[in-house]
């Protein structure tokens, strides 16, 4: 995901599954919330089919999200790397030709070689883009993967076209059209992973167990996703305050950080 919009489709998508009473999509943290009863396999399908993947989460515990961040901007520099690589020598096959007019080996010659390598650029670091764009086609959810496959896969076309028709090519554009997008994602999920990490340092300084009173007032440990309003919950000196709530017995002073930062 890349932006709100992608957010609110994949949060559209997950209330149409049949049980969903909620559901909340983190763009930062890539995480969704569902709240109700519904086959957990309604709700990957129902996510493929917004052109995104997703995997169901068994516990916190097993949740390394910072890896998942480092490993996909590794992959973004990697793409970015290989989109430029075969974008730089097009650009500059095609800056000799603009200002002094001359060709090489031949104009047909040029003109094959630059699809060449813009047809790598698409179809090589950029097919992420393209299998995104086309899985959010045809399930009629279209993401801005679309634009740029639109794009490119125009401006490749006409490398064909103009075989058979009288018309300029413009394949060197589509290396560069997905050249500059992959930059923009590498630059994204680089910016996104830092966030990340921010979030995830905070939401580690919070409670993961709430000590409560059960029904015959004996303690008891369960874990914080599963208070509910009314509970009592017993904090002692130097414990974290799992949740919002109101002091019914005791006084102290409390380290509000977590909250005001």
């Amino acid at each position: 995901m890349h932006c709100a919009g992608c957010v609110g489709s994949v949060e559209g998508a997950l209330r149409k599954v049949d049980g969903v009473e909620e559901a909340i999509v983190n763009l930062t943290l890539e995480k969704a919330t569902i709240s109700g009863s519904v086959d957990s396999e309604n709700l990957l399908s129902a996510v493929e089919k917004t052109g995104y993947g997703a995997e169901l989460l068994k516990s916190e515990a097993f949740l390394d999200l910072q890896v998942k961040i480092d490993e996909k901007v590794e992959t973004a520099f990697s793409q970015m790397t290989a989109a430029w690589g075969f974008t730089i020598p097009t650009m500059i096959w095609m800056g000799i030709h603009m200002i002094s007019g001359k060709t090489w080996p031949s104009m047909e010659g040029m003109e094959f070689g630059i699809f060449i390598l813009s047809a790598l650029v698409c179809f090589v670091p950029g097919r992420g883009t393209l299998m995104s764009a086309w899985k959010s086609a045809i399930h009629l959810s279209p993401n801005m993967d679309v634009l740029i496959a639109l794009g490119s896969l125009a401006a490749l076309s006409t490398g064909i076209i103009n075989s058979y028709i009288e018309i300029h090519s413009f394949a060197g554009i589509a290396g560069m059209i997905m050249s500059f997008h992959l930059t923009g994602r590498y630059i994204e999920t680089k910016a996104r992973g830092r966030s990340s990490e921010a979030i995830q340092k905070l939401i580690s300084l919070g409670a993961k167990q709430a000590t409560v009173l059960n029904m015959e007032n004996n303690e008891v440990q369960i874990n914080v996703q599963s208070l509910i309003v009314g509970q009592i919950v017993i904090v002692r000196a130097g414990e974290v305050i799992p949740t919002d709530g109101i002091i019914k017995e005791g006084c102290a002073t409390i380290d509000e950080s977590i909250v005001t930062g």
